[in-house]
């Protein structure tokens, strides 16, 4: 059997925890605590994101009212690729 670093690691964690008398429900816990950490740390990552990618969105805008082939309305292959750049 071959294992990797991770799980040689988590494996003699276990073991340790298990030898220095932890048990189910304390596992259980650690795990559900990381777990709630975990989406906490995404939870903020992708608030910020959101917010940085709206600030970067207003300083940044172009008006697309100079651009006559956007404001035509027909949907051609020239207004999708403008569409797309601006």
């Amino acid at each position: 059997m071959a294992w990797s670093k991770t799980g040689v690691d988590q494996m003699s964690r276990l073991q340790a925890f298990k030898f220095n008398g932890g048990n189910k429900e304390k596992l259980k816990e650690l795990f559900l605590r990381k777990e709630e950490k975990i989406k906490k740390e995404e939870t903020l990552t992708e608030i910020e994101s959101k917010t940085i990618n709206s600030k970067l969105k207003k300083k940044f805008a172009q008006p697309k009212k100079n651009i006559p082939s956007i404001n035509i309305g027909r949907r051609t292959g020239l207004t999708r690729a403008l569409k797309a750049i601006v």
